[in-house]
């Protein structure tokens, strides 16, 4: 049975998440830090994912499961990305 969850969800229970951990944090006295800077290159590998048709994401078996690929996914069209995602993880393989 495959299990298919949609991007709009997942981005939504990600956001829910980060916003739970921020709550957490407040309640506990801890105040985020001013608003972080991109590193170095970042903006130059964004403007290179835009322009990509297909992301190829190659991996074990955590990739091919794990729905950090999904959420990858799910960032990517918030920033306006457009091209198509491929989880290319394999299943048998594990991490050494």
């Amino acid at each position: 049975m495959e299990l298919r969850v949609s991007s709009a969800r997942l981005w939504l229970s990600a956001r829910l998440l980060m916003t739970a951990m921020a709550v957490h944090l407040a309640a506990a006295g801890i105040s985020p830090a001013a608003e972080p800077r991109p590193a170095d290159g970042a903006n130059e590998i964004l403007d290179a994912l835009k322009q990509a048709h297909r992301i190829v994401v190659l991996g074990d078996s955590i990739t091919y499961g794990g729905r950090w690929v999904a959420l990858f996914d799910c960032w990517l069209e918030d920033t306006g990305t457009t091209g198509m995602v491929i989880n290319m993880g394999l299943s048998s393989e594990t991490v050494s």
